[in-house]
């Protein structure tokens, strides 16, 4: 069995069904870590950076109402702090998805369409060499 480095994602997903159905298809997936699950938006990069993760998985549905708008400036200021860890951002509608295209470091994914592509989004391009 080889040495495989996994990938370490913090989840941010309200308590809904799909944060309860993300969090059970995260721990399907081998080679992905799910090493800290919050549901709300303080102190996000503390959390990022306690539990050394490689990933932000985000449900939009964390803006709701107004905070929508805060969406674009939540995601600059995560990777100005912490530019070696990779934001997804799960979406509802095209109008978010256009918010969440304009942050660096990010990558955005349309909830009706994920499947296989979840799992690629979060596998793809890291690497696990950077010093933490």
């Amino acid at each position: 069995m080889s040495n495989v480095t996994k990938t370490r994602l913090l989840l941010a997903a309200p308590t809904s069904l799909m944060g309860s159905s993300l969090r059970t298809y995260l721990a399907t997936v081998s080679e992905i870590e799910l090493v800290g699950s919050v549901t709300m938006l303080e102190n996000i990069v503390c959390n990022l950076q306690a539990c050394q993760a490689h990933v932000l998985l985000l449900d939009a549905g964390m803006f709701s109402g107004s905070l929508r708008f805060f969406m674009e400036s939540f995601l600059s200021e995560v990777n100005l702090a912490l530019p070696c860890v990779k934001s997804i951002v799960l979406v509802d509608s095209l109008a978010q998805q256009r918010a969440v295209l304009r942050a660096k470091n990010t990558q955005v994914l349309l909830k009706g369409e994920l499947g296989d592509r979840l799992r690629e989004a979060i596998l793809s391009n890291l690497t696990h060499s950077v010093a933490r």
